[in-house]
């Protein structure tokens, strides 16, 4: 039985039948409401040219999810909210579970999600062709033992993402640090260039209407996380590697071990002939253990003057606002007295492919990181069919996303506002 929390508008459900009954307003994947990514007239620069399957599965799920009944354990999350959305738009009945209400919950119940706060195993419904859980579950939550009991198809986060990706424009964004804000504004400049991008980020944006869309593009964006070697399932086009530090040591044993699971990530990209790019960072000391053997194209991003597309920051040409261009407070209806100064400093980041300057921006977000991470997301909207210009006018009107250099508000210093 699914139920809701006291004063809720939306009714108790009882399983997936009466979820069919409430048509969601969640646009359809389509393939074919914008041209592949082949097909784009991209204006680059003349000179620029596995682990195995879960366990748990037994057949692939993405390719005929019309009717099937899918249920997703802790769908009240970012990415498996958005996921679910995604599955229900390709014609699944979808369920899901989760411990506590959330504006998350009431949004996907709203949209006809069959939804309950119990996770046991009674929650899974009678009918059920796939259970889709994270990578953070275990094998004796109660509704995976369920799931195994009954022979339900138990289907990891990872794997449904990348069968969504088949016979699409897959866009994977790894890395240690920095995935969350690439991906959103990646997202942030194919919207603005009419791209009608899809997208799963791991963190609210609000100016990208949350951390998911079904789009009518052939783009599809994620985050590709490397704990479990879950973006070992993803089946991307194009993918970038931002950095890579020892983290997730509680399944890794050390960074040796890290370095060949980002590795073995690379290799699932398609030939250079077919399309498939890796874009990585040029200082790492790993990149050359990751890159050798790759047939796909290969190029590299960064600070450094023989990087192939060269990240550079003008301080000399900081604004604290762009002429014409709304500055990050005035786009939040904040105040733009003195004390918000810091955070209209803009110095010129300036992105460069071989020697040539292709876009330039007042960066709308401090800190070098976040112009390395604006830049990759140019490279990738550009491949991706986006011009220059719709680049470097929507990067110039990002606001950031949730904790993430996230502004939370204006505190004068003693000596006042100036300093």
């Amino acid at each position: 039985m699914s139920r809701t929390t006291t004063g809720r508008k939306a009714e108790v459900v009882a399983g997936a039948e009466r979820s069919a009954e409430r048509i969601p307003t969640i646009a359809p994947l389509s393939s074919t409401a914008a041209p592949k990514l082949s097909e784009l007239p991209v204006d680059l620069p003349a000179d620029t040219p596995v682990e195995p399957q879960l366990r748990y599965v037994d057949a692939p799920v993405g390719a005929a999810l019309e009717g099937q009944r899918i249920h997703f354990v802790g769908i009240g999350g970012c990415g498996m909210s958005g996921l679910a959305r995604m599955v229900h738009a390709r014609g699944a009945i979808c369920t899901g579970s989760d411990l506590a209400d959330s504006p998350v919950i009431e949004s996907l119940m709203d949209e006809g999600f069959a939804i309950s706060l119990t996770q046991t195993a009674e929650s899974v419904p009678p009918d059920c062709d796939a259970l889709v859980i994270s990578a953070a579950i275990p094998t004796t939550h109660p509704e995976v033992a369920e799931a195994e009991r009954r022979g339900v198809r138990i289907v990891k986060y990872a794997q449904m993402l990348g069968e969504l990706m088949l016979g699409r424009t897959g866009v994977a964004v790894a890395g240690t640090h920095g995935k969350s804000s690439t991906t959103s504004l990646l997202s942030h400049i194919l919207i603005h260039a009419q791209r009608d991008p899809s997208f799963i980020v791991g963190a609210n944006c609000e100016q990208i209407g949350g951390g998911s869309r079904c789009g009518g593009g052939d783009v599809l964006i994620a985050e590709a996380c490397e704990f479990d070697r879950s973006f070992h399932n993803l089946h991307p086009t194009l993918a970038v590697i931002l950095n890579i530090e020892e983290d997730h040591l509680d399944y890794y044993k050390d960074l040796d071990e890290i370095n060949e699971s980002f590795a073995q990530f690379a290799q699932r990209l398609p030939n250079a002939d077919e399309g498939g790019l890796l874009l990585i960072e040029q200082s790492m000391q790993q990149r050359d253990v990751i890159t050798s053997g790759l047939q796909c194209e290969v190029e590299t991003i960064g600070f450094d003057a023989d990087a192939d597309w060269r990240v550079f920051i003008d301080e000399s040409e900081a604004k604290l606002q762009t002429p014409g261009t709304p500055s990050l407070n005035e786009a939040k209806g904040r105040s733009t007295d003195g004390a918000n100064d810091l955070l209209e400093h803009r110095p010129l980041t300036q992105l460069f492919h071989r020697g040539v300057c292709v876009a330039e921006w007042q960066a709308p977000l401090p800190g070098r990181h976040m112009a390395y991470n604006a830049c990759v997301a140019a490279v990738l909207a550009h491949r991706c069919g986006a011009a220059w210009k719709d680049i470097e006018t929507a990067i110039r009107t990002f606001h950031g996303l949730d904790r993430r250099m996230q502004w939370m508000g204006t505190r004068p210093s003693l000596s006042g506002p100036n300093g």
